[in-house]
């Protein structure tokens, strides 16, 4: 098999040569979507009447939205009910993609897997519903670039559990240890170190060995 050429692909991504498998989290590093989802968690404040600001979000990037409910009447005593949080995040999310649009790729991210399809297996691992993160990777034109995409409906316990990344290895029939993980949100980068992977952060270049 050829060499993927990695003229476009930023050096800090490029994963080393002994790397079997790539797995990628969506939301903020593959798909432009972080901006979507904070405004309408803002929104998702106001409805409910608690004061939800973007960094409460972003320290959870990754978890599914029942656990970040859970975590926040947890931390500020809220109590927010997960289910109830859940549909009507999805809803106002909906609304809100609806105007905005199709999903763009965060595209030094979207070099680098073009780049590697064909090359390695690859996947996704997302704390996002079954719906939205197929929708957004259709609107990236990328459906068929993936062994598998591994949401938060297909896992009993969303990062930082390990299991959503294991089941992208498992998928792709690579060991952990033989994945490289892209993430931007701690929670995700937790969550891949706990399954042994070494972890790149698209946003800070940092690598992180388990």
């Amino acid at each position: 098999m050829s060499m993927p050429n990695l003229d476009n692909v930023e050096k800090f991504l490029r994963p080393p040569v002994t790397a079997k498998a790539l797995i990628f989290d969506l939301d903020g590093t593959l798909a432009d979507t972080m901006p979507l989802h904070l405004q309408s968690w803002r929104q998702l404040g106001q409805i409910l009447g608690v004061p939800i600001k973007d960094k409460m979000i972003t320290d959870l990037a990754g978890t599914p939205t029942p656990e970040v409910a859970l975590e926040l009447n947890k931390k500020f005593g809220w109590s927010l009910d997960p289910v109830g949080v859940q549909r009507l995040k999805n809803e106002t999310y909906a609304q809100l993609k609806l105007h905005a649009g199709p999903v763009e790729p965060v595209q030094h991210v979207y070099a680098l897997a073009e780049a590697y399809r064909g090359h390695l297996p690859m996947s996704i691992g997302t704390g996002s519903t079954r719906a939205n993160a197929d929708a957004a990777i259709r609107d990236m034109n990328m459906a068929d670039w993936f062994v598998t995409v591994v949401t938060a409906e297909d896992v009993t316990a969303g990062k930082p559990v390990p299991e959503t990344f294991l089941k992208c290895a498992a998928a792709m029939n690579v060991a952990p240890a033989e994945c490289i993980l892209y993430e931007d949100g701690h929670s995700g980068i937790r969550a891949g170190l706990a399954a042994g992977m070494t972890v790149i952060h698209v946003e800070t270049q940092e690598i992180f060995e388990p």
